[in-house]
Formats: C-alpha cells, sequence, structure tokens
C-alpha cells in the first residue's frame, strides 16, 4: 500500500460559468512546478470522467477550461479539479461545483 502524500496546492477559488450555453471552469491555485490540474465531470456527483489536463505554468496561478462536451440536457452537472505531479500519482482534491442550471 503506498502512502498518500498531500501536494502543498493552495486553491484560491474555482468558479464554473456559463457563456453561450458552454460551461467555463475558473480557478486560482498556488502550486509547486510540475504539477498537473485533472479536469473531471460527473452527472451523478459519484462517477467522474476526466475532460481535460492542463499543466502548471511558472508564475502562473490563473487557469480556465470550457467544457464543449457537457450534455446541456442535465439538470446538475458536477465538476472537480484533481491536482497531481507529473512523476507520480500524488492527488489532492479541489472543489466540486454544480452551479451548471
Amino acid at each position: 500500500m503506498s502512502a498518500l502524500v498531500v501536494l502543498p496546492v493552495k486553491w484560491n477559488f474555482f468558479y464554473v460559468n456559463l457563456s453561450d450555453n458552454i460551461p467555463v471552469l475558473s480557478w486560482s491555485a498556488e502550486q509547486e512546478a510540475g504539477t498537473i490540474f485533472e479536469i473531471q465531470r460527473s452527472y451523478d456527483g459519484t462517477t467522474f470522467t476526466t475532460i481535460g489536463v492542463v499543466a502548471s505554468e511558472a508564475a502562473k496561478t490563473a487557469y480556465q477550461q470550457d467544457d464543449r462536451q457537457v450534455n446541456t440536457q442535465s439538470a446538475v452537472v458536477y465538476y472537480r479539479i484533481k491536482a497531481h505531479r507529473a512523476q507520480r500519482r500524488t492527488e489532492i482534491h479541489g472543489n466540486k461545483n454544480d452551479p451548471f442550471r
């Protein structure tokens, strides 16, 4: 069994807004170099699917990702962001948000 190691990520905010009926995820975090953000979506709040991966950039704290493949007929959509290092799957979960409708 591997030990869980928490990444030194400070989550500043995580929002989901609609732009032309497309969810736009915006977040800010202070993280170590080499951190990868994995954006995930769920329609039931339990089963999440990865919809995008964003690599962190030096001296950058604000990020954005559109979800153009979302089922717009769904009444509620949940999102979460996982942060991990590219070298190994050490994870911390960001906030979960569901303001699609």
